[in-house]
């Protein structure tokens, strides 16, 4: 039979503020029903979902006998009673199960005996200001006194604040006469309290003394109880609890070494230790492994964790399941900070029988680099980092990389209201709850794969926040939901094209949401390939890059420098972005590998100017005059006149890129209709009338006025003004690209030939449209089909997929072959799932076809993939 145990997982007290954390207990294993898709009625299950509503359960008995019996109660008054009643289980520790396990009979009867009590009416609320310790009073008002960081553990005066505190419908007349004559007492020699104080409404204050100093290595818990002179029966009315961690004693000098050997275990079993975390520490390494042989695999749970004020105790902690052999070595690392106390357990699983024995190992290391520089990509500059060993010998490693790079996001909207006033947002006191809601705009060149988007103000914390909520989900440009994340944000795959963020965070104080409407968000995107930074032994091997670092050895106290050169900018970044790696500085022995990564940023500048090269071949000569002298005088002439000429050509080509794009600034027919009887219009048709840019203005002009056949002329007008003959020649073999100029300007060529012939087949199809597709002229069907046939000649496969198969599919429409129109359709939708057109045009097929539960299915998947407004929150 075994003994009454708490789980090994169960959580355990106390918090960071100092309160205790655990209040009552109750059995977490009962026979549960679980969902029909297990194939089974009930299982096993063990948990606080078990523990919760066997609580829940045995209050609910208690408050029923006293409606039944007609006693008043309130929330204090039973809570008080269900922990002055329980029952306390001495082989379990205070920190897991509380004041014990919940007493049903004893609690009713509490409440029954001090029904008409004054302190029945409210509760003490227990608040400590100075001498709380550094990590209960730094995150507001400790609930507790929490010595925990070895620096604090020293003769301390603590003030504990206590105050009556009342039900919301209370009256007036009780508050008035509260006046209560108080026992204090503490419940170790190591407290020093007050005898008695008189408690009125105000409140007081109790100075307490707290004497560690000859106290065992671990962790003590003491509280101080303010008992009613009147009646000591009814237990303590407040209670202030006070908790001290003694770390061990050092085994070494400087403390950085600590062996447990052959620590017993059993199912259950908890082995908990607490060390100071010594000067100049930057990682902890602690190793387990077996005590000799054992007979079969033992389940362990294996926590670390240390504290630092204001962080969520997540970004310290180690918390993990592990399977223990014979000769096994299990290794863990974890960042640590001086001045912090380390605790460690060990706990053989509940679940896992039979006994052994652990050795355990904990090593502190020291590495440290410093400074940590911003770097600048494509600047010529050398950076110095000195690296120092704080405790013990160690081997300098050093790796560093760029991996992603970040952007910077303002909202584009925000709004603020108060939600719905019903019952779950509406708070006491005619308090109401309000939400705000952030919009951000991206248009993503490229698809982002394992990226993030994250909001620093707010992510990293939950129930530490100082708001109620945060929740942000990610829209594609048809208002479908594609992400969704919270306050620990999660890897994201978009695809190229436009997205929405929003983002929701509530309050019940509008001023706290007024302050979020310029809220940035950082959007991370891994580069495509990591830029490898290399170190090197001195500033001048950086700035000629030979030299490079080799592993180090350090003895404690020593550094060593290593020099960084700027890296050239990586392919994809772009100016004013700031690329983000990581700089790890000790390499792995035996197990122990520094865990630190830190961070280093590099701001990307706005690109050089270069200077054209001058090909020495491709130069001309100097000539001789006749009087035997070079011809150097009017090599000179020549060259100012072509920089002349080339100035001028840039200054005529940004003149007309300038006055064309202001043209396709005008939205609306009749302002297109008003802007090309201008006289501003007349001079660029007067200038550049013949000029490609300017044709190409023409089908943009047309299409706008949803002129299909000024669509064709114009198109027509584009192709007739590109050597197609001459770009078939070019195209059609390997080029070396040697002249890049060349490869440019026919690039170019392609591209816009490419453009025409798409609007000009786009155009002849909705001539057939508007004709009808049966009875449209044959002449414009064979119009149509001429101009896709070119148009295939000429796209990409890949990249214009989707256009081409949205033409086909109208192709096969119009010859009323409705399955080839259906296939080409599929395509179309495979190349861009988010296209809303090629969608319905599948759709549109199916109906064709008279296939009306596709056509069902289709209809809903439409609602999905494009709802009308976005997703609630």
């Amino acid at each position: 039979e075994m003994k009454e145990i708490q789980y090994t997982w169960s959580s355990r007290g106390p918090t960071a503020n100092g309160h205790l954390g655990v209040c009552i207990s109750a059995p977490g294993g009962a026979i549960a029903p679980v969902p029909q898709w297990t194939k089974q009625r009930n299982t096993l299950m063990n948990g606080t979902s078990m523990a919760s509503p066997n609580a829940c359960g045995g209050l609910a008995l208690v408050l029923s006998g006293l409606k039944a019996e007609g006693v008043e109660y309130n929330p204090f008054s039973v809570r008080r009673a269900a922990e002055n009643t329980s029952r306390y289980v001495d082989t379990i520790e205070r920190f897991a199960q509380g004041y014990g396990l919940l007493q049903v009979t004893k609690c009713f009867e509490y409440l029954k005996t001090f029904e008409k009590t004054k302190e029945a009416a409210f509760d003490y609320v227990v608040s400590v200001g100075s001498g709380a310790g550094r990590v209960a009073s730094s995150g507001g008002r400790a609930s507790g006194v929490y010595l925990r960081d070895f620096p604090d553990v020293k003769l301390t005066n603590a003030l504990i604040n206590i105050k009556p505190t009342y039900h919301r419908d209370a009256k007036n007349e009780i508050k008035q006469a509260m006046v209560q004559r108080l026992l204090i007492k503490s419940t170790e020699f190591w407290i020093d309290s007050p005898k008695c104080v008189m408690m009125h409404h105000g409140g007081r204050g109790l100075s307490v003394s707290i004497d560690p100093t000859n106290l065992d290595a671990g962790a003590h818990y003491a509280e101080v109880h303010g008992m009613d002179a009147s009646d000591l029966s009814k237990g303590p009315v407040f209670k202030c609890p006070i908790t001290v961690v003694v770390p061990e004693k050092k085994q070494d000098k400087v403390g950085a070494k600590y062996t447990f050997s052959a620590i017993p275990f059993k199912p259950g079993a908890i082995f908990r230790k607490y060390m100071a975390i010594p000067p100049g520490a930057t990682w902890a390494h602690i190793a387990i492994s077996p005590k000799g042989s054992i007979d079969t695999v033992r389940k362990f749970m294996v926590a670390a964790l240390w504290l630092k004020p204001q962080d969520s105790y997540r970004q310290h902690e180690i918390n993990k399941f592990v399977a223990i052999r014979t000769g096994s070595v299990e290794h863990f690392n974890m960042v640590v900070e001086p001045n912090h106390t380390l605790e460690l357990a060990f706990a053989q699983y509940w679940s896992s029988y039979g006994v052994c024995e652990m050795d355990v190992s904990v090593t502190f290391h020291g590495v440290t680099p410093s400074p940590m520089p911003l770097l600048t990509c494509g600047a010529p500059n050398v950076y110095r980092v000195d690296i120092t060993s704080a405790i013990g010998k160690e081997t300098v490693e050093v790796s560093a990389s760029l991996s992603a790079k970040e952007t910077n996001h303002r909202p584009i909207k925000s709004v603020i209201r108060p939600l719905p006033a019903g019952r779950r947002d509406a708070l006491p006191d005619a308090r109401f709850v309000y939400e705000i809601v952030l919009t951000y705009s991206l248009d993503l060149a490229a698809k982002i794969s394992k990226g993030k988007a994250s909001f620093p103000y707010l992510n990293g914390r939950l129930y530490d926040s100082a708001y109620g909520s945060q929740m942000y989900m990610v829209f594609d440009e048809n208002k479908r939901h594609v992400f969704t994340g919270d306050a620990w944000p999660d890897k994201l795959t978009l695809n190229k094209g436009k997205y929405t963020i929003l983002l929701h965070v509530r309050h019940d104080n509008v001023s706290m949401l007024e302050g979020l409407k310029n809220l940035l968000m950082v959007l991370r995107t891994p580069l495509s390939k990591p830029v490898s930074l290399a170190g090197y032994r001195t500033y001048t091997g950086a700035a000629l890059k030979q030299s490079k670092f080799s592993n180090t050895g350090l003895t404690p106290g020593s550094s060593v420098p290593v020099f960084f050169s700027a890296p050239s900018t990586p392919s994809g970044a772009n100016p004013g972005e700031m690329l983000v790696g990581e700089l790890s500085v000790a390499g792995e022995k035996a197990g122990s590998k520094d865990p630190n990564k830190y961070p280093i940023y590099c701001t990307v500048p706005p690109k050089a100017k270069t200077e054209k090269k001058v090909d020495d071949k491709k130069a001309p000569k100097p000539q001789k005059k006749k009087g035997g002298k070079d011809a150097k005088e009017g090599d000179s002439d020549k060259k100012e006149e072509v920089k002349k000429e080339e100035e001028e050509d840039a200054l005529e080509s940004a003149m007309r890129k300038a006055m064309i794009d202001c043209v396709k600034k005008i939205k609306g027919k009749e302002a297109i209709e008003k802007a090309l009887a201008s006289s501003h219009y007349k001079a660029l048709q007067d200038l550049h009338g013949s000029h490609l840019k300017f044709l190409e203005l023409q089908i943009y002009i047309a299409q706008q006025l949803k002129d299909q056949q000024k669509v064709v002329d114009a198109a027509d007008a584009v192709i007739a003004g590109i050597a197609s003959d001459d770009l078939a020649k070019y195209f059609g073999v390997k080029n070396n690209d040697k002249d890049k100029a060349l490869a440019k300007k026919m690039a170019d060529q392609r591209k816009s030939l490419v453009a025409a012939l798409h609007a000009k087949a786009t155009a002849c199809m909705e001539i057939v449209k508007t004709a009808g597709t049966a009875a449209a002229p044959s002449e414009k069907k064979t119009a149509f089909e001429k101009a896709l046939e070119e148009y295939i000649k000429w796209a990409d496969e890949k990249k214009d997929k989707k256009a081409i198969s949205t033409l086909q599919a109208f192709e096969k429409l119009a010859k009323g072959e409705l399955g080839k129109a259906l296939k080409d359709a599929m395509e179309a939708l495979k190349a861009a799932p988010v296209d809303k057109g090629a969608f319905t045009k599948q759709k549109d097929i199916l109906k064709s076809l008279g296939w009306s539960e596709w056509v069902k299915y289709f209809e809903e998947v439409e609602k999905v993939n494009f709802p009308k407004k976005f997703r609630c929150f």
